[in-house]
């Protein structure tokens, strides 16, 4: 349940003037399933360490979350100062989670601690996705923050995408620490599968 975070940032400043700053951001979901096979404990946590989704050092694990986070901005100004009028922010999330096809052949005991199992997951997970749109959040709100700053060109597109840099590098720290605080969603019900 670590995270493979990629971090990215299209800036693509031009002299337009647009509205609509402040806006949320465009997230797009999308989910890759891996089967799992066995209908005992031990056959189904052995294809998970087989096929599980690979994290940060090659580890695998049940479930895995990455999030790509975007941002675009316009800016309009003259030589005395410059403004941004527009601010775009999107979030691609990509949930990697296990679908047990033998579940129905499983017994029924098993079948209510997967279904727990698997619930947990999703709430551990979807906390990875709330990171990504919290740092989206974060870089709209402060490039909209600004206001009117020097004049326009290099520069200024220099200055704002360093500020957007910062939030970026601060994604994996902040999945890291959610892992750290949750175990790897272990205190979330998620942390040993079939338990």
């Amino acid at each position: 349940m670590s995270r493979r975070v990629l971090a990215g940032a299209i800036a693509m400043a031009a002299a337009l003037t647009a509205t609509g700053a402040g806006a949320e951001p465009k997230i797009t979901e999308k989910t890759n399933f891996y089967d799992l096979k066995g209908t005992t404990v031990e056959a189904v946590r052995a294809d998970v360490r087989s096929k599980g989704p690979t994290g940060q050092g090659g580890r695998r694990f049940v479930g895995l979350t990455e999030t790509f986070v975007r941002y675009r901005f316009w800016y309009d100004g003259d030589d005395e100062t410059c403004k941004v009028t527009n601010v775009i922010t999107e979030v691609e999330v990509t949930f990697t989670m296990p679908r047990w096809v033998d579940r129905e052949r499983a017994p029924s005991e098993l079948q209510v601690k997967w279904d727990r199992f698997i619930a947990a997951l999703w709430v551990h997970e979807r906390g990875h996705h709330d990171i990504g749109v919290a740092v989206a959040r974060d870089i709209e709100r402060t490039i909209v923050d600004l206001g009117r700053l020097g004049k326009g060109g290099p520069e200024f597109r220099d200055f704002i995408q360093g500020l957007a840099k910062v939030h970026l590098d601060d994604i994996q720290p902040r999945h890291d620490k959610y892992d750290r605080e949750t175990g790897h969603g272990r205190t979330q019900g998620a942390g040993v599968i079939l338990e």
